[in-house]
């Protein structure tokens, strides 16, 4: 029994420690695939690969800080098979390695590790069952799934005098009699099969800046487990079989199925139920150069290159192995208080029918020797929880440096649980899309310095974390490890365009020569949206109805066939247009805006009078060419009969020129010719040797006659009175000015617009200031409509004007009103402009003589 209660003790002395992370090196790769789950499940959004089939694989490490193997043992004669195959003969004279028969062995070959440090062990091992990841939306996200076999078990807290006790197997009396206290030992073992899903998306992609997560939750069952603490372990050894141990604590428990029956018979069942674990992570990339991995294809655009690596830096943030795996308590594993004094180990198990089933056997020697103290009949075991940072980056194009920091949460004061190890490694991998090279320098808190090294080879990943022990003659072996993977990975590749029109080979029915996706690949030289193999007119962009052929003007002729192509037209001018419909095209139409005449080269003649429009000064109105078409009016020189003694025609400033006349007083004139211009007027200008004479209509008989001096005291004056103006100052002009500018009447009609109050209101407060003024307001019209209208119309505006100033207070005999109708145009009435000025009310400020 004392070789058994050693054996459980000494497993902190085999060298048996690993690493805290899985596949280092190869974990944080771009092609990592469903491998990169155990470290990040958001490592597999936006992968390298469509789908990675992972068909088997393990990794399991191994070290110890206490305990080394010195090179030399491995000495032999011929290679290492036959070495192997005679260390394995029956015939034992035939040994392949001398040194393991050597008695001496331990002497010659094994180093103790002499720091005063606290020794350690811990054992992982992983077995990857089959699983799978693939990428769904072009990678914008993933789902994988994962299933393992997982192994670990720790020991911790062996101080150096317990330790060198219990590789001296309790024979190093320097030691005997000498109390000791561990301050912390313990014991745990725990393994599980697991089966994660997992998925992972992007979160941001804004080109630069790329964010990514995901998550594994995971099912969880228990295959067995076992722990042992002791917090403050106190402990003395007699003799090398005799120990006492003072009033320790212990906390010891193990699964159900490890109680083993006395009759030897192993009938292995699973002793927990099913529980949750979690994994989840975040991976942030910067992607300075994102324009570089960035294409279109097949009428897609700002597509990423799914093959490619794109970041220049990446950091990821993970924690894994959250969650709790419950076990059925064994019947004969307890709590138990150590005391007791010069224990004979040596006669532990003598006796017992159960002496060759260890646990068993231990188990009962701890109920016969110790009190057990109440405990539950499950308990919960902790699952090795980490926290990793990852950091990669590319030193030029597929060279990058990978920094790794896995912290486990040790949970140093629970007893119930397994632990993974801090471990941090620098990484330099030449990283290829189906090879890689990988050379991680680790560094984990045994302080031991590693040197490894993986390979990647398409399907196939191997690789070790202690390469340069391996390879160093010299160096004394403190742990081995390897992993292993085999895969069938399905990459994304490069998009194929073997013509570089971006539209992809497989869809190109055109692949030897650029085209467009919009005709799957096949050319549009002139980009008319009429591939050329249908296009009449491939270098010359036009429309479809037209086989690719132009029409620039769109009237349905194509450009060959139109002999106006800048122009729409008609089918009948061979594609040249006719704007106003007069059968004359608008290139030889003088007047192409309005229908027209061939005589006058498309120019209108409305009024039929033989004179174009717009050479007619009377377009409505028929007159001779040689009056410029406008109807003549005629003032006749008449006698007492009214009988016509001469007739002259008037003239275009609106006089009439008499060669010679009669004396003035037996002058009479009558007034004939267009209604517009004689109706309503009543005064002429007369001229006669020279001299300019006005001739003023009587209200009795219609006829025009002399204005004549009636007799006075001092002789002949006329009976005129002039309008004297008054001098008004710039501010006092500015008002009247303003008034006579913003005045607005609604269209033909008397009423003044609301936009003229405002000034209108200034220019009689200007009237009211100085009441020795008057207003002389003068009526116009243009002479658009009948002159009599024109002449009322003209009346009632200036009238208008008149009664708004009274309503603002002005005095009646300070305002004058006349109206003249059309028969005193400023400018002339053939176009819009002049007609606009001559719609008016002039008014100017007199002195108001009575």
């Amino acid at each position: 029994m004392k070789k058994q209660i050693r054996a459980l003790l000494a497993v902190g002395l085999l060298p048996l420690a690993s690493y805290g992370q899985d596949f280092l090196g190869y974990a944080n790769s771009n092609y990592a695939g469903v491998t990169g789950i155990h470290l990040n499940p958001a490592s597999i959004a936006d992968s390298r690969y469509k789908a990675d089939i992972q068909l088997a694989g393990f990794n399991f490490l191994f070290q110890n800080n206490y305990v080394g193997f010195s090179k030399t043992a491995l000495a032999h004669e011929g290679s290492y098979r036959d070495a192997i195959r005679r260390d394995n003969d029956t015939d034992k004279n035939t040994i392949g390695f001398p040194a393991f028969a050597d008695p001496q062995f331990q002497s010659k070959y094994l180093l103790t590790r002499q720091d005063g440090k606290n020794k350690s062990v811990f054992l992982s091992n992983r077995v990857e069952l089959p699983g799978f990841m693939a990428s769904f939306s072009k990678g914008g996200f993933a789902v994988g799934l994962t299933s393992a076999v997982r192994t670990y078990v720790n020991v911790d807290g062996i101080e150096q005098p317990l330790a060198n006790q219990l590789y001296a197997d309790f024979m190093d009396s320097a030691n005997w009699l000498k109390p000791f206290t561990n301050k912390m030992f313990s014991v745990q073992f725990m393994s599980w099969v697991e089966i994660g899903v997992t998925y992972a998306q992007i979160v941001i992609d804004d080109n630069e800046h790329f964010f990514k997560a995901g998550a594994t939750p995971k099912l969880l069952l228990g295959l067995g487990s076992a722990y042992m603490y002791a917090k403050n372990l106190e402990y003395m050894t007699v003799s090398n079989d005799t120990l006492t141990f003072i009033h320790s604590e212990i906390e010891y428990s193990h699964s159900t199925n490890f109680e083993f029956p006395a009759n030897g018979e192993v009938n292995y069942k699973v002793s927990s139920k099913p529980s949750v674990g979690l994994d989840f992570g975040m991976v942030y990339e910067w992607r300075p150069d994102w324009q570089d991995h960035k294409y279109d294809m097949d009428g897609e655009t700002n597509l990423w290159r799914l093959s490619h690596n794109k970041y220049k830096l990446r950091v990821g943030l993970s924690i894994t192995d959250l969650g709790v795996i419950r076990f059925e308590r064994g019947e004969f594993s307890n709590n138990f208080i150590a005391d007791v004094n010069n224990w004979n180990i040596d006669s532990l198990g003598k006796g017992l029918s159960s002496s060759d089933m260890p646990v068993r056997a231990l188990n009962d020697s701890l109920r016969a020797r110790f009190d057990s103290r109440p405990t539950d009949d499950v308990y919960g075991m902790n699952l090795p929880t980490a926290v990793g940072i990852q950091i990669d980056y590319q030193v030029w194009r597929d060279f990058y440096v990978n920094f790794n920091s896995y912290l486990a949460v040790q949970w140093k004061n629970n007893a119930s649980k397994v632990h993974e190890l801090t471990t941090v490694s620098i990484t330099p991998r030449w990283d290829h899309r189906w090879f890689g090279v990988m050379i991680p320098f680790s560094y984990n808190q045994y302080r031991n310095f590693n040197l490894g090294a993986c390979l990647r080879m398409g399907p196939l990943i191997i690789g070790t974390n202690h390469l340069a022990t391996y390879l160093s003659s010299s160096q004394t072996i403190y742990g081995a490890d390897l992993f292993f993977a085999l895969k069938i990975p399905i990459m994304y590749r490069e998009p194929r365009d073997k013509d570089f029109d971006k539209v992809s080979d497989p869809k190109d029915k055109c692949i030897d020569v650029p085209g467009i996706w919009e005709f799957l690949g096949c050319p549009d030289r002139d980009g008319d949206h009429v591939q050329d193999s249908e296009d009449l007119c491939p270098d010359i962009a036009g429309l479809k109805q037209f086989n690719g052929c132009p029409d620039r003007d769109n009237d349905g002729i194509i450009d060959s066939n139109d002999a106006c192509p800048d122009d729409p037209g008609l089918q009948e001018f061979n594609g040249c247009p006719d704007k106003d419909g007069d059968k004359i095209i608008d290139k030889e139409d003088d007047c192409p805006d309005e229908r027209g005449l061939a005589q006058f080269k498309g120019c209108p003649d409305r009024d039929g009078d033989g004179v174009m429009d717009k050479l007619d000064l009377c377009p409505e109105k028929p007159g001779p060419v040689d009056n410029e078409g406008c109807p003549e009016v005629r003032l006749h020189l008449v006698n007492i009969a009214g009988q016509s003694l001469s007739s002259i025609r008037q003239a275009k400033d609106g006089s009439f020129a008499f060669e010679s006349l009669p004396q003035d007083s037996l002058c009479v004139f009558r007034l004939e010719g267009d209604p517009d211009k004689t109706i309503g007027v009543n005064e002429v200008k007369v001229i006669s040797n020279g001299l300019a004479k006005r001739a003023i209509r009587s209200q009795v008989d219609g006829l025009f006659r002399f204005e004549l001096p009636k007799p006075v005291d001092k002789g002949l004056k006329k009976e005129v009175v002039q309008d004297v103006p008054i001098v008004l100052t710039k501010e006092e002009a500015e008002v009247v000015k303003k008034a006579f500018d913003n005045l607005e009447f609604e269209t033909g009609k008397a009423i003044i617009r609301g936009s003229s109050y405002a000034s209108l209101d200034e220019l009689a407060a200007l009237l009211k200031k100085h009441p020795d003024w008057a207003l002389r307001i003068s009526g116009h019209t243009d002479n658009v409509g009948k002159p009599a209208s024109n002449m009322k119309l003209s009346q009632k505006r200036s009238e208008a004007v008149r009664t708004y100033l009274i309503e603002r207070g002005v005095s009646t005999d300070q305002l004058r009103t006349e109206w003249f109708g059309q028969t005193r145009p400023l400018y002339p009435n053939d176009t819009p402009e002049g007609r606009q000025k001559n719609r008016r009310v002039e008014m100017m400020i007199v002195d108001n003589k009575k």
